[in-house]
């Protein structure tokens, strides 16, 4: 149970990154697709925010310019313009997607380090269990 403890925190977190305005959107989901081509917008639109959500959640979105940051503000713009008529909602809904994101990252930063604190642990009973066998 242990080791897999982690790795749901990472699976929980990334849900309460993005699960708010997923709930939202597929509530809604025949406002915003009601054509082919709007369908497959915000389909690559949603795509594109789910990948960004989830390097940012793992911790490996490292943007180096401003120019990659309105890149993808002008894309996700684009593909999701139909959707961007309830920005207030999803907006709101993304803030509390993140506020329930970091305390989650709380309880990741904790599982983690009670893992090095019991992996360090066996290392040192080892040791010294080797120190009493006379094996040192």
């Amino acid at each position: 149970m242990k080791k897999i403890k982690i790795p749901l925190l990472y699976l929980l977190s990334l849900f309460f990154s993005v699960g708010p305005v997923l709930i939202y959107f597929f509530a809604n989901i025949d406002r915003y697709v009601q054509t082919a081509p709007q369908g497959v917008k915000v389909t690559c639109g949603f795509a594109l925010l789910f990948v960004i959500a989830f390097l940012k959640v793992i911790g490996k979105l490292k943007i180096p310019s401003r120019i990659y940051v309105f890149a993808i503000v002008f894309l996700l713009s684009y593909l999701l313009k139909d959707v961007l008529k309830d920005l207030i909602v999803f907006s709101m809904l993304a803030l509390i997607g993140e506020l329930l994101d970091s305390v989650c990252q709380i309880f990741i930063k904790r599982a983690k380090e009670n893992a090095l604190i019991d992996k360090t642990a066996q290392k040192s009973a080892m040791e010294i269990k080797q120190i009493f066998s006379g094996r040192v």
